[in-house]
């Protein structure tokens, strides 16, 4: 094996390991599973490619083309996750399964080659080497860039309407999602300019396989960028439970019924907490943090997290979680009676007040409100 190899086969490593890492975690876990999907099939394909690389295809030719297709679900896997992570944060529908049609139909043209026999896959590999493709896999094979790029490009083109609205949303997860769809811009893009520079023969054996090798190196270190996001900052990878979590999923902290001991906190000590509470949340506004805590909301108030729980459901009888997610609902319906809000969407105003997806904000709105978000702006706007 080359170095090059070495580095592939350890990338192709890493990312099997972050996808079991991933598919176990709490918190979000359609989102979770996709991007472990998508690092799974990253890493099946960078396998394989660093086996053809090491010459290994007369020893197990009967893996030869397996990971071919899944150069079809990169593209989809990753709009999904982004469309998961930030918009919409929703069950999959049966009508999402159409992403799946293009690596349906590259199976089907293939499997007549996955049911040769290991000498007809090893000519098979040999020809194609030289250059010479059976013809479907000649006319689908550009396909391949043409899907990557487009569903690089939509995945862009769903965050960036919605960047602007950062401060309202988990900024690590933000930017680790928008980092993942340039990056996979930029691989689509050098590995479509390679296929055309082959095709044209412009290119020498040589760099054509530095090109292969440029590729596969700038994947592997896609997939260790992700890795280190994780170690780095658990929480903007997938989602978590516990300390990190957003405020927008219920917390390990809050009980939601007052089941505490008392912390010895007196009545009147009590009343004055619930009072320094309230002032604080209408004047510095700490709602607005999508990743605020009940321990941080804690610190800011110079008490404890028990005291504070104490006091949200003894003196205002409510859960953080209900009662973070109230001021936010509040603060939506007073920017939508205003002038400003008629150029903003509903997810803008949402993700601006707090909330980290446009589920939760409909639900928290909804019973809050007792009206659906869309519903109420249009009686605000008569």
């Amino acid at each position: 094996m080359g170095w090059w190899q070495v580095v592939v086969l350890l990338g192709a490593g890493q990312g099997a390991l972050l996808a079991l890492a991933l598919a176990s975690r709490k918190g979000r876990p359609t989102a979770n599973r996709l991007l472990a999907l998508l690092m799974l099939a990253l890493s099946a394909h960078l396998a394989s490619t660093a086996m053809y690389g090491a010459g290994t295809l007369q020893r197990f030719p009967h893996l030869f083309g397996l990971s071919y297709p899944l150069e079809f679900a990169f593209g989809p896997l990753l709009f999904l996750y982004a469309r998961q992570s930030i918009v919409h944060e929703r069950a999959l529908a049966w009508r999402d399964l159409w992403h799946a049609v293009p690596l349906l139909g590259v199976i089907a043209v293939a499997m007549p080659i996955y049911l040769m026999d290991a000498p007809a896959k090893i000519a098979l590999a040999q020809s194609m080497i030289r250059g010479v493709w059976p013809l479907p896999l000649a006319l689908v094979d550009p396909l391949k860039y043409v899907s990557g790029v487009v569903y690089a490009a939509a995945t862009l083109g769903v965050l960036r309407p919605i960047a602007h609205t950062v401060a309202g949303a988990p900024r690590t997860h933000f930017r680790l999602i928008m980092a993942l769809a340039t990056g996979a811009l930029v691989i689509w893009l050098v590995a479509t300019s390679l296929a055309i520079a082959e095709y044209q023969g412009w290119m020498s054996d040589i760099l054509t396989g530095a090109g292969s090798m440029t590729t596969e190196v700038l994947i592997t270190v896609m997939i260790y960028a992700v890795g280190y996001a994780a170690l780095r900052a658990p929480h903007a990878v997938g989602s978590t439970t516990g300390e990190h979590a957003a405020v927008t999923e219920p917390v390990a902290e809050v009980d939601p019924a007052p089941r505490y001991e008392r912390s010895g906190l007196s009545d009147r000590a009590a009343q004055q907490l619930k009072e320094r509470l309230l002032a604080y949340m209408h004047d510095a506004r700490p709602y607005r943090r999508s990743e605020l805590t009940l321990a941080e909301l804690a610190d800011g108030l110079r008490t404890t997290p028990h005291r504070l729980s104490e006091v949200l459901n003894t003196e205002l009888e409510v859960t953080f979680y209900d009662f973070v997610n109230g001021y936010r609902v509040r603060e939506v319906q007073e920017r939508l009676g205003t002038p400003e809000a008629a150029n903003l969407t509903l997810l803008a105003l949402a993700l601006d007040a707090g909330f980290a997806s446009k589920s939760t904000f409909n639900a928290a709105f909804k019973r809050v409100t007792g009206q659906t978000p869309s519903t109420y702006r249009q009686g605000a706007n008569r």
